[in-house]
Parts: C-alpha cells; structure tokens; sequence
C-alpha cells in the first residue's frame, strides 16, 4: 500500500503563515530557525504553544505588579515591616 514517493511533510507545511499571534511570531522567526531546528524556540512555531506563552508572560508580570502596588499602598498607609513582610512571603509563597 505504500508507495515509494511518499512524502514526509513538515508538521507545520499545512498552516498558513500570519495565522494568529503565533503565526506573526513564527513569521518573524522562522528564517534564523531554519537553519538550527534544534534551537529553543523552535516551540514558538506552533500558535496554540505561542498563544499559550505569551498568555503566561503577560499574567506573570501582571500579577507581579499587583504584588509591588498592594505592598507599596500598605507602606503608604502606615503599615509595619512585619506585615510587610508578611505580605510579601503570603504573595510569593505560591511561586515555592
């Protein structure tokens, strides 16, 4: 059944380039990752993985910059060092 022409296509042969955020990135990506298919971003190919990331990205700072302005908000209204601290160790402590 099976013939000698088959051919090997690239898992992402089929989608279009410029599909979505992933395709933008992997637009402007894939001429340096031609070469080197084993380079770390090589990930950044697929859209579900790029929309994935940068979904993770974009929550990480924003929730690190929700943990500075309510430490710095409790600072200006007079809070103590220890409660500080202690809000800052409850903010981190998901992270451990």
């Amino acid at each position: 059944m099976n013939s000698p022409k088959q051919e090997q296509l690239h898992p992402t042969a089929d989608r279009p380039e410029g599909h979505g955020l992933g395709g933008f990135v992997s637009g402007a990506l894939s001429g340096a990752m031609e070469k080197k298919s084993n380079s770390t971003l090589v990930a950044l190919r697929n859209p579900a993985f790029c929309r994935l990331w940068l979904a993770s990205v974009l929550a990480g700072t924003f929730i690190s910059a929700q943990d500075v302005t309510a430490t710095w908000l409790m600072h200006y209204l007079g809070a103590s060092s220890f409660s500080l601290s202690l809000m800052a160790k409850a903010a981190s402590a998901p992270l451990l």
